[in-house]
């Protein structure tokens, strides 16, 4: 395909997206999404290859699995030292491919942790809008420059409470939790925008927007939480429960973080439909391929409390510790009418590493894919007789807390695996049991299966010995990261 002949390139990522928060998965909190789903190819029972952001993210614009393309962190248990490994160096990423095929490559960041410096997931792109803190400075001056960020990127009310937030936790005062100006959905559009309107107009375009706003702090604007009634005062734990679950919950505080959450969601499809009205004013020339995904969703109980290790985590919310369905089963759409994909729902397993080499082969690029673990899935989106790959079995590891434990997945089937105890859970967690209750790993019908998905698991582990080693952090840039997911809420 010819530069004149290839269209621009839209990906849209949800952090810490649930897949119930579209219809027709759940509710039908974000129509323009589910717009998207309905008119293109939506991979139904597609999964992420970790539980949280940076191995997930890494596999998507590698191809490659999390040990391959080795952007690790790990807290093995409470007290212990975190583990990491940062995106090899030599391992090709998506937007340098698409910059070495003419593409004019444009990042609009929200997630200021992993997405942050030394990181490596904004290798390749030209343009980059991203809020980080600069550790050079003391701070006094990075916290002032924090201020000036928020009232630049941010409006009036949500940049002095913000400013009051910061100036509030700086002191060791009590504060509910905010969403910085930086990081909101309004922000990432806005600069989004005025780096398209910039870009080369003989070029096509890839432009990726993150969303972070699902992501905790759950603090939409104001008009979003009409619906959301909080019993009682709103406390920090309906913001950011990960954080603050000792102060207790309650039946009815479970269901207003779950709802403040949804709120978050329609403030998302908000922005994304500004975006897509945006788009033709500013690139009328090329159809647009776009890409609607999420890189991992985010637990409200729906595994009790005892979900995980607890010795790290066990409180049953947030992200990084399972393998269940609600954090790694996500959306997954491609839509471009024009280059022939199709409206069709697949209901073949499909991986969210699968989306390097699914691009790749759309575009019909001249480019080598043999060594990405990925599969390419534009056959059975653009050709109506092209058969699912019904045989199909991917994987997912990787936690950020917790002991560590492994997953393979067919179309049907997911055994999930604790490697220090030799655990053993079985789900059909497609259509039969989604909610993953009821564990068949011990019934004698079911030992064949365990069996032949143990062995698939062994298979792959044994693949994956000898890869290579991850990069390291200098200094200045783990410190910068720190603060970063100290503000996220991660450490």
């Amino acid at each position: 395909m010819g530069r004149a002949e290839l269209p621009d390139i839209l990906i849209i990522s949800v952090d810490t997206m649930r897949r119930d928060a579209m219809a027709p998965y759940g509710c039908d909190l974000m129509p323009t999404a589910s717009r998207l789903l309905e008119e293109g190819t939506a991979f139904d029972r597609c999964v992420a290859t970790a539980p949280w952001t940076y191995p997930s993210f890494c596999s998507m614009i590698t191809g490659l699995w999390p040990r391959e393309h080795r952007a690790l962190a790990n807290y093995p248990r409470k007290g212990a030292e975190r583990k990491l490994s940062i995106l090899r160096a030599d391992v090709p990423v998506l937007a340098e491919t698409l910059s070495q095929a003419g593409y004019h490559t444009i990042l609009s960041q929200g997630n200021t942790g992993w997405g942050g410096p030394g990181a490596g997931f904004t290798r390749g792109f030209d343009d980059v809008f991203m809020w980080s803190y600069d550790n050079r400075h003391g701070r006094l001056r990075r916290e002032s420059k924090a201020m000036i960020d928020a009232m630049l990127h941010g409006n009036t009310w949500k940049f002095i409470h913000f400013t009051l937030w910061r100036l509030a936790r700086n002191m060791g005062l009590g504060s509910l939790p905010v969403q910085a100006p930086m990081r909101d959905g309004r922000t990432l559009v806005n600069q989004a925008c005025r780096m398209v309107r910039r870009a080369p107009k003989d070029k096509p375009v890839l432009c990726w927007v993150n969303f972070m706003d699902v992501h905790e702090p759950y603090a939409p604007p104001g008009r979003f939480l009409a619906d959301a009634v909080p019993p009682g005062k709103v406390r920090p734990v309906h913001l950011m429960p990960f954080q603050y679950l000792d102060t207790g919950v309650s039946d009815e505080d479970k269901v207003y973080i779950r709802k403040r959450y949804d709120c978050c969601a329609r403030f998302v499809d908000s922005r994304i439909r500004a975006l897509l009205d945006r788009w033709g004013a500013m690139r009328s020339k090329r159809s647009r391929l776009t890409v609607f995904l999420s890189d991992h969703g985010e637990e409200f109980w729906d595994h009790g409390r005892n979900g995980a290790d607890p010795t790290r985590y066990a409180c049953g919310t947030g992200h990084g510790h399972t393998l269940f369905n609600e954090l790694l089963r996500v959306p997954f759409v491609v839509h471009w009418p024009e280059g022939g994909v199709l409206p069709r729902r697949v209901r073949s397993v499909v991986s969210l590493i699968d989306l390097s080499p699914t691009l790749i082969d759309l575009l019909r690029l001249d480019v080598d894919v043999s060594g990405m673990s990925g599969r390419s899935q534009a056959a059975v989106a653009t050709d109506a007789s092209a058969p699912e790959q019904d045989d199909r079995v991917v994987f997912a590891d990787s936690l950020y807390y917790g002991t560590e434990r492994q997953a393979v997945l067919t179309t049907r089937e997911k055994l999930i695996r604790c490697q220090d105890t030799g655990e053993t859970q079985l789900f059909t967690w497609a259509d039969d049991d989604p909610a993953e209750r009821d564990n068949l790993a011990d019934r004698p019908e079911y030992a064949e299966t365990v069996r032949r998905l143990g062995k698939a698991l062994d298979d792959w582990n044994a693949s994956m010995e000898g890869a290579a080693e991850g990069g390291t952090l200098s200094e200045e840039d783990r410190k910068a990261m720190e603060a970063q997911l100290r503000d996220l809420g991660y450490i």
